[in-house]
Formats: C-alpha cells, sequence, structure tokens
C-alpha cells in the first residue's frame, strides 16, 4: 500500500486573516463597553 498524501489545505490571504482580526477587536471593544455600561 502506498502511503496517504498530506491533505492540503488553502491558506487564507492575509487580507482575510486582517479583517477577521479587525472583527474581532471590535467584537472585544463592544463587549468592554457593554459590560462597562452593566456595571454602571
Amino acid at each position: 500500500m502506498a502511503p496517504c498524501p498530506l491533505a492540503v489545505v488553502p491558506t487564507m490571504p492575509k487580507v482575510g486573516i486582517a479583517a477577521e482580526a479587525v472583527a474581532d477587536v471590535i467584537h472585544m471593544a463592544a463587549e468592554l463597553v457593554e459590560n462597562a455600561a452593566s456595571f454602571w
């Protein structure tokens, strides 16, 4: 039996990674604002 070839996973373009990071930062900031508003 021949060894199975490794699956090739296409890499995300750097723009996609940057957009995802920006979305995460915005979401985190929104959570902080929401927590601060509920704290008062």
